[in-house]
């Protein structure tokens, strides 16, 4: 529970801090952006000492590779001075990983319906992300600007693709929701680097390279996990 209390401690210290820079600031600065960003996402794991952990993380290790997921939301961004200012919003946000074809045609059976050869699975973990993020802006003119903060990650649902190829070429896809084991929050840190670009009076546009690297495990198992994505934010802000 001690990543709860964190988490918790975090989101309480994070909107007592806007509460008091909303009153010393002027209205008509702060701002209000969408952003989508497309996201390379894998995850780390780490086994405990028992030989039967460690040998589930070499075997997973061996057949699970890197997928694309993305986040998308809104976002409010507090200016505390002309170059310093406070991001916050909700997103939701797909993660997750998947696996090589699987060899299968070992255990398929003599006769009977034709069994699959090869089976390939997609995991996809849905989240709503809560980030607290700060942007220093390096340059003005041209606007550049680096960000690092920490995000806490709401468990939605888990969904699984199953992709199997069969001894007479046929390829048949399922999809199915289970009970999942993940947590249902945990703690990533971000950090970033980006452009913003003026469309016009009160319109931004920005472009921003960014990391994100769970900190809390995602799964509460002798096998722990820890989800990281390299993505690339784009977003319009408007000056309200």
């Amino acid at each position: 529970m001690k990543p709860l209390y964190t988490i918790i401690f975090f989101l309480f210290i994070g909107s007592t801090f806007f509460s008091q820079q909303i009153d010393s600031i002027q209205t008509e600065r702060i701002r209000l952006g969408i952003t989508y960003s497309p996201d390379y996402c894998y995850r780390i794991i780490v086994a405990d000492n028992n030989p039967t952990s460690q040998s589930i993380t070499e075997w997973r290790d061996s057949i699970e590779i890197p997928k694309f997921g993305y986040t998308t939301g809104i976002n409010l961004f507090f200016p505390l001075t002309d170059r310093l200012s406070v991001e916050t919003g909700a997103q939701f946000s797909k993660k997750g990983e998947k696996t090589n074809k699987i060899d299968v045609s070992f255990i398929n059976s003599p006769g009977g319906s034709i069994q699959p050869i090869n089976i390939a699975y997609n995991y996809h973990y849905y989240y709503l992300d809560v980030p607290l993020k700060i942007n220093y802006y390096i340059l003005k003119k041209p606007a550049i600007f680096i960000s690092g903060g920490l995000s806490a990650n709401l468990f939605l649902q888990e969904k699984i693709n199953v992709t199997s190829e069969h001894s007479d070429g046929a390829i048949t896809t399922s999809t199915s929701t289970r009970n999942s084991e993940l947590n249902m929050i945990n703690l990533a840190g971000m950090i970033g680097i980006g452009f913003e670009s003026a469309l016009g009076k009160k319109l931004l546009f920005r472009i921003e390279p960014i990391f994100r690297h769970s900190i809390t495990s995602i799964i509460d198992a002798p096998i722990k996990g820890y989800s990281y994505s390299l993505g690339m934010n784009f977003g319009l802000i408007y000056k309200l």
